[in-house]
Order: C-alpha cells, then structure tokens, then sequence
C-alpha cells in the first residue's frame, strides 16, 4: 500500500505531492478532483512531483494516488 503527503496545505496552487514507498523506476498515476468528482489534474510521478493547477477555484481538492488507500484532501485559497 502506497502512502502520500501533499504540502504546503493549504496552497495557492501549487503544492508537491510525496509519494512513499514507491520504486524510483516505477510510474504512479494520481489525480486532482473538485466535490464534484470532476478531474481537474491529472499526471504520474516517481515518487516526488511539484504540480501547479493553475486556473482552478478556491476551495477544497481530493487528490488520489494509484495504489493508496484513501485520497488526501488539499484546500487551494
């Protein structure tokens, strides 16, 4: 099971999501979502990535890594 963290949280937008126990060679898909399901990011990483989401709301975002239990909620100001 993979774990994640995304910080700083609250954000103005760009955070960095971390992702552990993930092999450096290995791909993970995640996504950024609104309340209302809608995808507004989406993207892999190796383990580390900085993502900016540019036009988008303020308000609260689930993110969601392939392999990992439960989302993470980041609020964008």
């Amino acid at each position: 099971e993979l774990r994640f963290n995304v910080y700083p949280n609250p954000s103005s937008g760009t955070f960095k999501l971390e992702v552990e126990n993930v092999q450096l060679d290995v791909q993970v898909s995640f996504k950024v979502v609104n309340v209302l399901g809608q995808m507004v990011y989406s993207g892999t990483t190796r383990g580390f990535s900085e993502i900016t989401l540019g036009d988008v709301n303020p308000g609260n975002y689930l993110v969601f890594v392939e392999g990992a239990e439960a989302p993470e909620m980041i609020t964008i100001k």
